[in-house]
This record gives C-alpha cells, sequence and structure tokens, in this order.
C-alpha cells in the first residue's frame, strides 16, 4: 500500500527479477505514478514511468512499459524511448524479448508491433503478416518462436516469416491477450 511505500494504492503490473526484487507499476488517484521496487526490506520509487507493462532483459535491465512510452533501467539510470525515437506509439501494453535480446512492444492503439534492437526499433503490422496491430499478448516459447496475442487470432513469428491462427484453427475466439 502507500502507507508502506508504494508510489499509489492502484496497481498495474507486477514483475519479479532474477534477484528476487518484486517491481510494481502503481498510482494514486489524481496524484504521482510510476513504479515501485521492493528488495525484500525497502520500497524505492521511481516517478512519472509508464506502468501497464515490466520485464527484465537477458543482461538484468529492467524494461517498462505504458502510456509514456518504453523505459529502460540499467540499475542506475532511466532511459525513455518515444515516438521521437521510431517507437510507433507511446502508449504500449506489454513487452517482451526475444531469444536474440530484441524487445518486442505492444499496443493495443491499432498502430501495430515494434521490435527494438538496441538501437533502431522496426514496426510490424498486418501488412507484413500479424493477424491484427492491436497486440496484448507475447510469449517466446522453447523454440524460439516469438507468438502474439492480437484481437484477431494469434500471430507467430519465427524470426522470418509470420503465421496466424484463429478460430478456424480451433481458437475458442481470436481476442488472444493475457
Amino acid at each position: 500500500t502507500q502507507s508502506e511505500g508504494l508510489i499509489g494504492d492502484l496497481t498495474f503490473a507486477v514483475f519479479v527479477d532474477d534477484d528476487g526484487n518484486v517491481w510494481a507499476g502503481n498510482w494514486e488517484s489524481g496524484g504521482d505514478f510510476g513504479v515501485s521496487m521492493f528488495d525484500g526490506t525497502n520500497w524505492t520509487s521511481h516517478l512519472n514511468l509508464g506502468f501497464d507493462t515490466i520485464t527484465q532483459a537477458p543482461n538484468g535491465d529492467i524494461w517498462v512499459g505504458g502510456f509514456l512510452g518504453v523505459h529502460h533501467y540499467n540499475g542506475t539510470d532511466w532511459v525513455t524511448y518515444t515516438t521521437a525515437d521510431g517507437l510507433s506509439t507511446n502508449d504500449i501494453e506489454v513487452i517482451a524479448f526475444d531469444a536474440d535480446g530484441n524487445l518486442w512492444a505492444g499496443n493495443g492503439g491499432n498502430i501495430g508491433l515494434d521490435r527494438f534492437d538496441g538501437t533502431t526499433w522496426t514496426t510490424y503490422t498486418t501488412a507484413d503478416g500479424l493477424a491484427d496491430n492491436n497486440v496484448r499478448a507475447m510469449f517466446l516459447d522453447s523454440d524460439d518462436n516469438m507468438w502474439f496475442g492480437t484481437n484477431a487470432g494469434l500471430s507467430i513469428f519465427d524470426g522470418t516469416t509470420w503465421e496466424t491462427l484463429n478460430e478456424s484453427d480451433g481458437l475458442i475466439n481470436n481476442f488472444v491477450r493475457s
């Protein structure tokens, strides 16, 4: 709760990193917002960060996506990526890393899916083979394929080609979200 050290009492994302720290994206209605980290003893808060999704890079860095773009924390400093840096939208709902260390960022704004290779943001849309431009879930499978839940089914990307699964393939519903 806020009285115990969180920024606010409304929590939208929770993530546990490899060191056992708990990260929570939260806000106080009408007030402060950001990400709080609990190390087992104390809360440390980082204000003014979007907070809908949190993940950890293979190198241990923390990445946060939300309504202000994508934020990267290297343990000392925060760097924020926005549309000015090549991101397709500043409203990110889900992020995940692929086997090559690329960060993927999805949104529900019917804009597409972004991939960040550490230098450049690349946007994928239905024109590239994505099932739908609203991406609401992501998963890296054991064969290093990326799976994306969309409003029109599942998209699977093997690094080269896209495949779509939808109701005609046996999904109960085309709207896939985690």
